[in-house]
């Protein structure tokens, strides 16, 4: 049972902090780049043309990019079968469990960052990653992150 328990929580973990790193990586490499047209297209040509840097904020969430969270699964395909090939069953639940629940999280907090009166705004961090989301906005070449902003200090991309 505690192998089971160590497996699941240590791929929990991993499995986070890796889809936070391709979504960010994904985001500075493909969202502002016409590299994958219907990625650029639904980012950069449709949220950050409904989101500009003088309207960020707004009573409700404008869905113009949902089509395209999906491309950032394809470089999770991979290590998803190998974990499904080779994980033991902790590995995989743990891998399965926070894989959605990152995705989620990522699109929940992003849908937050721009709508007001959010229950979320009570609490300091939510600011700091709201404004570093509406830098973003601002400037397209920093603060790729959607959560875990330590990767743009890594990539020296934050501001």
């Amino acid at each position: 049972m505690w192998v089971f328990i160590v497996h699941f929580l240590g791929s929990i973990t991993v499995t986070y902090y890796f889809t936070s790193v391709v979504q960010t990586l994904f985001h500075r490499w493909f969202g502002h780049k016409n590299t994958i047209p219907k990625l650029f297209k639904g980012h950069a040509l449709g949220h950050h043309l409904d989101y500009r840097s003088i309207d960020l904020l707004g009573d409700t969430y404008i869905e113009s990019e949902a089509h395209v969270i999906w491309y950032y699964a394809i470089p999770l395909a991979p290590p998803l079968i190998t974990v499904l090939i080779l994980g033991s069953p902790g590995v995989i639940g743990g891998f399965i469990v926070s894989l959605m629940f990152t995705i989620w999280w990522n699109i929940y907090l992003h849908r937050q960052y721009h709508t007001s009166n959010v229950i979320w705004e009570r609490f300091r961090w939510f600011h700091a990653k709201r404004e570093a989301h509406f830098q973003h906005h601002r400037d397209v070449r920093s603060n790729f992150a959607m959560v875990e902003y330590w990767l743009d200090d890594l990539m020296q991309t934050r501001k």
